[in-house]
């Protein structure tokens, strides 16, 4: 009766011994097939190995250069390269580019993974559209979007057309209004511009002291609005002010045009 008890725990002893046998046969395969993946995927035959950035002046395409290939000398997880031709933050490239380098507007990405292992970056700039100021010596460029992106120099008055108040602190990379608030602001300055009888008041700006928009003119007076959304019946009451109520718009101080259906109204005194 031992002999049959003791063949069959040599029995079994075999069979736990086969199956340890094949999971380690089984893991270690798995383990060399991940490691063969890593490898890879972390060669040189599967990595970008060259970063080319155009569309801007040399020195932003440079920076922008040198700071792509910083975030590519990274890895996942300590792992994974972030060189790889199908691996690379494209998302993360992106959107950092468009934070750090507020003049760039948009990015683009081109790369053939079975032709080349350059990466082309092409960037586009924001165009200027007007000026954000502080005060009249410290400017900046705000595109028609209303995003503030690089420092201006030093204008003379009324050369180009500028925005003040809105914001505090340093306005780079921040939003003054919205486009479609600007929208709205270009219309109105260009149907005072456009109209025979209101073309002399000649807008240089517009300030923006919450809640109330002003145009400012070139005489040094101004056309208090109020609220942006009332543009289009401020415009019609200055109209009928002018055409129908004989306001003469020389040398004036200021048209407050805040309350419906009425204007009030001030000219300098010499």
């Amino acid at each position: 009766m031992s002999r049959r008890v003791t063949g069959s725990g040599k029995v079994r002893k075999k069979r736990r011994m086969a199956i340890l046998w094949r999971m380690f046969l089984f893991f270690s395969v798995v383990i060399l097939i991940v490691l063969g993946f890593i490898y890879l995927l972390n060669s040189n035959r599967l990595s970008i190995q060259k970063v080319e950035v155009s569309g801007s002046n040399e020195y932003l395409d440079n920076d922008v250069k040198e700071y792509v290939s910083l975030v590519l000398s990274g890895n996942y997880f300590g792992i994974f390269s972030k060189e790889n031709i199908f691996l690379y933050p494209k998302r993360e490239i992106y959107t950092s580019i468009l934070e750090r380098f507020p003049t760039i507007k948009d990015v683009s990405f081109e790369l053939d993974p079975f032709e080349s292992q350059i990466l082309y970056i092409s960037l586009t700039e924001r165009r200027e559209n007007a000026l954000w100021c502080k005060n009249t010596e410290d400017c900046y460029f705000m595109d028609r979007t209303g995003y503030i992106f690089d420092k201006a120099p030093t204008y003379s008055p009324g050369i180009v057309f500028f925005y003040l108040g809105g914001i505090e602190g340093n306005p780079i990379g921040r939003q003054f209004l919205s486009e479609e608030d600007l929208t709205r602001i270009n219309s109105f300055i260009q149907a005072i511009k456009n109209h025979p009888d209101l073309a002399s008041l000649l807008p240089v700006g517009v300030e923006v002291i919450s809640p109330d928009l002003s145009v400012l003119l070139s005489g040094g007076g101004k056309i208090v609005i109020g609220d942006v959304s009332r543009l289009s019946d401020a415009f019609d009451n200055l109209l009928l002010s002018v055409l129908e109520r004989g306001l003469e718009v020389e040398n004036l101080e200021y048209i407050d045009l805040r309350i419906e259906n009425k204007v009030f109204f001030k000219h300098k005194v010499y």
